[in-house]
């Protein structure tokens, strides 16, 4: 089988061009380089790299040497790579995603082009339960990454997406992994007819279109860059069953309206929870570098004028500032069942669903009232640290205390007072609220019911904040 051929060779991801996280023009400079060096690879992973991620013209014979002759002469008749004389040349990019084989298209800017899976998928994919029971939806499906990897780890995938060439790539792609997904054409939600999911995801395009460039499917998400994303989040409570959960990962640009009530003016009042992580995102200037040099990756005169297109579009549109959001949404048990509602600036997105699923039990606890959050389990989120400093000279009374984390987490650093540093120290030694409320009563020589106030609403901050989390 040719997917045990590929296997074999070691092939294996090599993520992207990261158009989420750097620009794309230096990595454009970088791939003569990177051709050059694999070129000389004499390995069969390497010939296969030349061949499908950098574009480059191998020797049919390598080829062979790689996978076979019958492989090689399947993927002629099949289309995915072309003969020039004794080279053979891609027409399609191949890459893996936890041993799922994906072909899609080169990420140039073609109306019509599948993009890769980069590195909002990589990150998608890491807030994905490991293992997924019931009926999962990835909208705007793309090559069908995410619904693939999703059937894979025991989901009822069904893919949706507006690009017929997308389609036909993600029903090759199942059908080539031998994994069910269910791929239906249509904008958004339309293909869905009624039906509804424990588990949504999505990573809508969230790039901001000048009025003058031509729309592309897997780029643009309209004037300001976040419509479409907007739109998947407003629609998303009506596909999904008592308890499901929508993840949606876009850039959104800082207005003077906070995002997490943007998206909760689109989702309604009631019937969901929602929480918005919002880390730093790329700068305008570097977003107009980066995707001009999907126009003209040659970074020629195109590429100039696109661009400042790009740059004086932002600029016209008050667009100075973006964030890489995280929008995840619940659906309560009643549709007319108020829910929480979170913005948080975060350090960076949640690396797994076990970081994730334990914040939003976090944000349950500090929904609870007085009395039922005094009787939880909290406990300190794994990796922090207590800090206490002081200037050379300074007073030594006059310190500051922090939370820090290492390694780094979605929790951001907060500074501290003497007695919030004790009342975490003692949820480090005993979890549950109601020990830990006596024993600061206790230390400070207080009535437990003159201090449960204090370390009640200190508790309920640091789970909203994601410093504490359930035990």
């Amino acid at each position: 089988m040719l997917r045990d051929r590929l296997a074999a060779t070691g092939y294996e991801l090599r993520e992207p061009i990261p158009l989420e996280t750097t620009v794309l023009a230096m990595e454009e400079l970088r791939i003569p380089l990177i051709r050059r060096e694999l070129e000389r690879d004499e390995t069969a992973a390497g010939a296969l790299a030349l061949l499908f991620l950098y574009a480059g013209a191998v020797a049919r014979s390598r080829v062979d040497r790689a996978i076979g002759a019958d492989a090689r002469s399947w993927l002629e008749t099949a289309g995915i790579v072309a003969t020039n004389g004794e080279d053979l040349r891609a027409l399609f990019r191949l890459q893996v995603a936890e041993g799922v084989w994906i072909f899609c298209d080169e990420p140039a800017a073609g109306p019509t082009t599948v993009m890769p899976p980069g590195p909002t998928t990589v990150h998608l994919l890491a807030v994905m339960p490991r293992k997924l029971e019931g009926a999962m939806v990835d909208i705007g499906t793309g090559p069908g990454t995410v619904a693939l990897v999703a059937a894979k780890r025991g989901a009822r995938a069904v893919a949706t997406d507006i690009n017929p060439r997308a389609v036909e790539l993600t029903r090759f792609n199942a059908e080539f992994n031998e994994l069910a997904v269910d791929v239906r054409i249509g904008d958004l939600f339309e293909p869905l007819s009624g039906d509804r999911f424990r588990w949504l995801y999505a990573q809508p395009p969230y790039v901001a279109r000048p009025a003058d460039q031509t729309a592309v499917t897997f780029l643009h998400g309209g004037s300001r860059g976040d419509e479409l994303a907007m739109r998947v989040i407003a629609g998303a409570p009506a596909v999904l069953d008592p308890g499901g959960v929508a993840a949606v990962l876009f850039d959104a640009p800082v207005g003077s309206e906070p995002l997490h009530d943007r998206l909760r003016a689109a989702i309604g009042p009631t019937g969901t929870d929602l929480a918005a992580l919002n880390a730093p995102g790329i700068h305008p200037d570097m977003q107009a570098i980066g995707y001009a040099s999907l126009e003209d990756p040659t970074l020629g005169p195109r590429y100039a004028a696109a661009a400042l297109r790009y740059r004086e579009h932002l600029e016209h549109a008050g667009i100075s500032e973006v964030t890489h959001s995280l929008a995840v949404i619940r659906a309560r048990p009643r549709a007319d069942e108020a829910g929480w509602t979170i913005g948080l600036p975060v350090p960076r997105l949640p690396t797994d669903w076990a970081e994730l699923e334990s914040f939003l039990g976090g944000l349950d606890l500090a929904a609870l009232s007085d009395d039922e959050l005094a009787v939880a389990r909290v406990r300190p989120r794994t990796g922090m640290i207590l800090t206490t400093q002081r200037l050379p000279g300074q007073d030594r009374s006059d310190v500051r205390r922090a939370i820090r984390f290492a390694p780094p987490t979605l929790a951001a650093e907060r500074e501290l007072t003497e007695a919030g540093g004790a009342i975490v120290d003692l949820l480090a030694t005993d979890e549950w609220m109601e020990h830990t409320i006596a024993r600061f009563a206790a230390a400070m020589e207080r009535s437990i019911d003159q201090v449960r106030p204090l370390v009640v609403s200190f508790v309920r901050e640091c789970l909203a904040r994601g410093l504490l989390v359930p035990a």
